[in-house]
């Protein structure tokens, strides 16, 4: 005897339908339940994925942002392409303005591309054996090891 499904046992709500489109025009979606938060609407994992097509239409067309959770716990976010453009569009600002600030700074020594190149091979390496955190702990260590010591000037 096969025992019945989660979604075909009695008394369970059986998933929402993809809004179909009717005549060129595509019908209103349906909201998932969701609680509100300064971050967005909340959708659990489980929701997004039995809801996923009306999860990214809710995105998509109605421009709205959703944070989907795990166990209570914030683990991804669904926003919509416009969003993500203008943060990266945002990242590159920073990075531009950090690399000004970087280049007009007198006591910044510039790093030769080699040695960038050496440290990150080396990154990537470690960080296969031991997780991110510990290999860019582990690579600043040997390089403050290895950089010769500034000494201080001397007091007159």
């Amino acid at each position: 005897m096969r025992r019945a499904t989660r979604s075909a046992r009695k008394g369970d709500a059986q998933p929402a339908q993809a809004p179909r489109a009717v005549g060129g025009v595509r019908r209103a979606v349906r909201s998932l339940p969701a609680a509100e938060h300064e971050l967005g609407s909340f959708v659990s994992v489980m929701e997004a994925r039995a809801n996923f097509s009306e999860t990214v239409n809710r995105t998509a067309f109605g421009h709205e942002r959703l944070v989907i959770e795990r166990h209570g716990k914030a683990v991804a976010a669904l926003v919509p392409i416009e969003d993500l453009q203008r943060l990266r569009d945002f990242e590159d600002r920073e990075d531009v303005e950090a690399a000004r600030r970087a280049l007009a700074d007198p006591t910044e020594t510039p790093i030769p591309f080699e040695r960038v190149r050496e440290d990150l091979r080396a990154l990537d390496r470690l960080e296969a054996v031991m997780g991110r955190e510990a290999a860019l702990a582990e690579l600043e260590r040997r390089r403050t090891a290895t950089e010769p010591r500034k000494r201080k000037p001397r007091r007159a």
